[in-house]
This record gives C-alpha cells, sequence and structure tokens, in this order.
C-alpha cells in the first residue's frame, strides 16, 4: 500500500515552467492526500510535503529564501511560512530524506533545499543537495525546461555562490556556469527567440556576481540585440542593449558600452518614427527625448544630436497645434518653446529650478469637474481609453468615478504633456548653462521646512538625478522620501499619522491614506492635493507611489509625460517653502 502511494507521489509530473510547477505538485499532493484516510501510516508525510510546496522562493533574500505562498483550492487555503515548520515536521522531512522513498528528482531537490533550510546541516547541502541539483538540471535541459533551469540556476548560486559583490568564485559555481554556458551554445542567435526571456534573464543574473567577468556575455547580448533590430522589435532591444552597457561597463570596454548606448538612442528613434507615422506627435517627443538623453551620453555626435534636437522642435509645433483651443488655466501653453527659452536667458540655477517647479501648477480640479465632458470629445482621439505600459499591457480601463470622471482624467492628461513639453526644454536650457551637483541642490533641501532632518542628502540626490535625465533613480529615491516628508508635515500641524494594526501595533500610514487628510487642502490647496493623489495613488490614474514601489515600471514608462510632470511637481513642493526662507534672509 506505501509503496504504491509513493509510486503515485514520484509519478508527478513535473515538466512544466517553474511558474506552474509548484502548484501542479501541489494538486498532486492533494489529490493523493484526498484519496487516503488520516490515519493512514504515510498521511503525515505526505501533508507536510504537500506543505513544502506551499513555499515559494525568493531569489532576492537569501537569508530566508522560501516565503509564503497561498493557494486557494476549495477543499484548502493554505498558508504558511518557513517560520511555521515545526521539529517535528522538520524531522519528517529527514525520515522521507532517509527512507529514499523520493524517485521524483524535483520533489527530492525541494525536499532537500527545504530540509538545509531548517537544519543547517551542511553534509546534506554538500552530499546529497547538490548532487541533487545537478541531476535535476541536467532532466531540464533535456527536457528543453528553460524556465525551470532558469529558477534552479538562480537557487544554486544563492546556495554555492558568495554574495554577488564579493569577487569569490568557488568549484560549484563554475559547474553552474558550465550549465549556462551549455544553454547559450544550445540556443544560437537563430533560435534565441524561441527562450528569449529566460537567456536574459540568466546573463542578467550572471552580471550581478563580480567574479562572472567572461567577454561572451556582451557578445551574445550584442549579437541578440541586433537580431531583435533587424526583425523590427526595438523595445526588446533597448532592453538588450541596456543590459549590453551594464556588461560592458563591468569588464572595463567602456567604448563598447558607448557603442551600445548609441544603439539604444538609435532604437528609441526608431519607436519615434513609427508612431510619427500615426501623427501621435506627443508619443513621438517623448521617445526622442529618450532618444537624445541617451545620444549626449556619447561623445562625437554632436551633429546627429542637433539633426534630432531640430526634429523634435518641429514635432512640439505640430503637437501643440494638435491641441489648439483645449485650454487649462494657470499656465500659457500656446507661445513657443523658444519663446520660453528666451526668458531664460541670464537667469541664475535657483531661478531656472524655480521656473521648472512653477511649470507644474495643478489644474483647477472643481472648474474641470464642472465642465461638459463634449467640449472635450475632439481631443479624446489622443488619448487612449485603456491604459497601456510600454510592452502594450492593459493596465487599467478608463471608467467614471465621481472623483476622477473620464474628462477630467482627458484634460489632465493633456496637461501632463503640455507641461512636459515645457519642462524637459527648460532642463535642457538649464544643463547647457549651469553645472550642478550635490552641492547645489543641498542649499535646497538643507533647513527646508518640508524636509525632516537627515533626510537632506538623499533628496538633493533624487532631484540631480531627475535634472540629470535619469528618471528612473530619481523617482525611486524622491517618492518615498515626498512620502515621509508629507507625513512629517501633517505631524508637525499636529496631525496623528499612524494607526493600529495588528497586535496593537503603531503602523506608519502610507500616501494613499495621508492624502485623506484635510489639512493638506489647507497647505496645499485642493488642486495640488487632487493632482498629486491622481499622479501618485489612483489606481485609474498614473499611480507612480505603486507602480514604481512595485517594479511594475519597464524603463520607456520613467521618461513619460506623467513622470517629468511628476517630477516637476515634487520639485515645486520642494523648493517654494526654501524660497521663502531665502527671501526673509
Amino acid at each position: 500500500m506505501a509503496s504504491n502511494l509513493w509510486d503515485d507521489v514520484n509519478g508527478i509530473d513535473y515538466n512544466l515552467p517553474y511558474c506552474e510547477v509548484d502548484i501542479l505538485v501541489f494538486n498532486g499532493l492533494e489529490k493523493i492526500l484526498g484519496s487516503i484516510d488520516k490515519n493512514h501510516e504515510e498521511y503525515n508525510k505526505i501533508e507536510i510535503l504537500r506543505d513544502v510546496f506551499l513555499l515559494t522562493l525568493d531569489f532576492n533574500d537569501p537569508e530566508k529564501p522560501y516565503k509564503n505562498r497561498r493557494f486557494p483550492q476549495g477543499r484548502i487555503e493554505g498558508i504558511i511560512d518557513i517560520d511555521n515548520f515545526t521539529e517535528e515536521m522538520k524531522n519528517t522531512l529527514k525520515t522521507i530524506i532517509d527512507e529514499r522513498v523520493l524517485d521524483s528528482t524535483f520533489i527530492l531537490y525541494r525536499v532537500l533545499d527545504v530540509y538545509f533550510i531548517l537544519s543547517k546541516d551542511y553534509l546534506i547541502l554538500e552530499n546529497s543537495l547538490f548532487p541533487t541539483l545537478m541531476k535535476l538540471i541536467d532532466e531540464t535541459l533535456f527536457e528543453d525546461n528553460l524556465s525551470l533551469f532558469v529558477a534552479l540556476f538562480k537557487r544554486g548560486f544563492q546556495l554555492f555562490g558568495k554574495p554577488p559583490k564579493k569577487n569569490i568564485e568557488n568549484e560549484k559555481t563554475k559547474i553552474l556556469i558550465g550549465k549556462v554556458d551549455e544553454v547559450l551554445t544550445k540556443y544560437n542567435m537563430e533560435t534565441a527567440s524561441e527562450k528569449i526571456d529566460e537567456i536574459y534573464d540568466l546573463i542578467r543574473y550572471l552580471h550581478r556576481y563580480k567574479f562572472v567577468k567572461d567577454k561572451k556575455y556582451p557578445e551574445i547580448t550584442t549579437n541578440i540585440a541586433r537580431v531583435l533590430e533587424e526583425n523590427k522589435d526595438f523595445v526588446s532591444a533597448i532592453e538588450w542593449w541596456e543590459l549590453c552597457i551594464k556588461w560592458n561597463n563591468k569588464i572595463k570596454e567602456h567604448d563598447l558600452a558607448g557603442e551600445c548606448v548609441k544603439n539604444k538612442a538609435l532604437c528609441f528613434y526608431e519607436i519615434a518614427k513609427k508612431e510619427l507615422e500615426k501623427e501621435n506627435y506627443f508619443i513621438v517627443i517623448e521617445h526622442m527625448d529618450s532618444a537624445l538623453l541617451n545620444l549626449r551620453k556619447v561623445r562625437g555626435n554632436e551633429e546627429l544630436i542637433k539633426q534630432w534636437t531640430q526634429e523634435k522642435s518641429v514635432y512640439q509645433k505640430k503637437s501643440l497645434g494638435q491641441l489648439k483651443g483645449i485650454g487649462i488655466k494657470g499656465i500659457d501653453m500656446t507661445s513657443q518653446i523658444e519663446e520660453m527659452k528666451k526668458q531664460l536667458v541670464g537667469k541664475d540655477y535657483m531661478q531656472m529650478l524655480q521656473f521648472i517647479g512653477r511649470l507644474a501648477q495643478s489644474p483647477d480640479y472643481e472648474s474641470i469637474l464642472k465642465e461638459n465632458a463634449n467640449e472635450l470629445f475632439m481631443a479624446s482621439i489622443l488619448l487612449q481609453k485603456r491604459k497601456l505600459n510600454e510592452d502594450g499591457k492593459t493596465i487599467h480601463t478608463s471608467k467614471n468615478d465621481e472623483e476622477f470622471p473620464e474628462h477630467l482624467i482627458l484634460k489632465y492628461s493633456i496637461h501632463y504633456r503640455r507641461v512636459a513639453l515645457y519642462v524637459r526644454n527648460t532642463i535642457e536650457t538649464l544643463c547647457d548653462t549651469h553645472s550642478l551637483g550635490i552641492k547645489e541642490l543641498l542649499r535646497i533641501t538643507s533647513d527646508n521646512p518640508f524636509i525632516p532632518e537627515g533626510r537632506e542628502q538623499i533628496v538633493a540626490k533624487g532631484l540631480l538625478e531627475g535634472l540629470k535625465g535619469d528618471y528612473a533613480t530619481s523617482l525611486s529615491v524622491l517618492i518615498p522620501q515626498f512620502e515621509n516628508s508629507i507625513r512629517f508635515l501633517l505631524e508637525e500641524n499636529g496631525e496623528i499619522v499612524t494607526s493600529l494594526g495588528e497586535d496593537t501595533v503603531q503602523e506608519e500610514k502610507n500616501l494613499n491614506q495621508l492624502l485623506l487628510y484635510r489639512k493638506l487642502e489647507e497647505i496645499f490647496g485642493l488642486n495640488t492635493v487632487k493632482d498629486m493623489k491622481y499622479l501618485f495613488v489612483h489606481k485609474g490614474g498614473c499611480n507612480l507611489r505603486n507602480r514604481v514601489s512595485h517594479g511594475l515600471m519597464c524603463e520607456a514608462e520613467f521618461y513619460s509625460a506623467a513622470v517629468v510632470y511628476a517630477f516637476a511637481l515634487m520639485l515645486r513642493i520642494i523648493i517654494i517653502p526654501k524660497l521663502e526662507i531665502i527671501s526673509k534672509e
């Protein structure tokens, strides 16, 4: 009876993509449990084995690599953490190992891995876990299951490699890297597209480790990027060029890295040309900006930069023409950008920063709310009702709600795009005429009523990265600091910014909750509060706070009009209280 039971366990197929295999094994073990009585002599072992597959791997946490996973299954909704495994459960896993009842390489590997985490038995690690892992890796290669291979490889490096920042290699990591090289040899440039995501994941993961410096990896990334360009898949090519840049910089091939940066710029330019066919001038300008930002990083491209800048100027004028007659109070958007640049002549850097901030004046929320939505009908063709990311995936479908109805969303989107045109050009002028560093920006963040003590340096760094055009780094730094400053400001004004969580623990309220405080409307005004809500936390809006913090934005999305506008808005809120202090000195 027991023998047949373990035959059923070992018969569970695991030749599936990594994202599905745990669920399949879990379901198989659940089915076996349902077929036997709870008094069965093996029931407890199978139950604990099932619990092992309620865990999921976290490749970014080598200290606690197994976390809880939720499986709604009708009969059971399992929630278990590695910390929930008792001494008795650990001993049961050891019994399963010692009895040698597991012929399934995948299930045995997982049991050995979880048991090692619980016991820290290094004999098991060396004598059982590593050989089983390598056997399973060979099986995945034979079955062409590259998705599972990638997961096993990453876990192998977690177990047997030194921390990424240490320049140390050992025999086991050499063996693992050898398996990666087998994969890269197997999938040449003609067949790489079949497994391109997995290959990208492998090469990107290897880049993290200092001791991995083989020149073949940037060569492979270059070749794949070129194939993607030939296939007109410029969005994917940009990701591969970015990886190639990192690899070439790592191995000190800075000239090659520069060539990759230029190729990345050319891809953005090609995407802009594609959008130009549809006369989507706002999107064209966004991609032209990305192209120029990258091209300026490489010397010797002055003529091409000049050409692209002239082209962008033409598209800017056409974009303004598209929106003629749709006005928003606060900023005169009808004058040409060249006229704006003339206004900046002779201004010092502080005046220019103030100008950038004041460009991000929030729309008049109540006035727009009262407008007839039909007045915006002609502009609706410029904007999508479905919100898409840069990969073309739908991340939100517009639905009217009382706070942000569709016509208000449309007006906000138009506003962000128009202001972003001015902000980008003002920053360009600022960078052409002034050399800014942390020292200059600390003048804004130091002794600033909006910046808590000890946060001056990091906020200055976030502002500097934005002015350099690196909005991914800038917003990743600024948004959490901005949220903390909002919390700090409310607390300074006598508001309670914590709530009681489980076990009566005091928990900090997040930005979504903080923006509900009436006190903020007294401080910033209704328009700015609604603007911040739509930009940072509203699911039907830009939702930048949540999308940035959860890693849901690709690189291209960090150059969108909303991101540029959000940067300018945060700059405005940061700089104005400091300017008031300076004016009184």
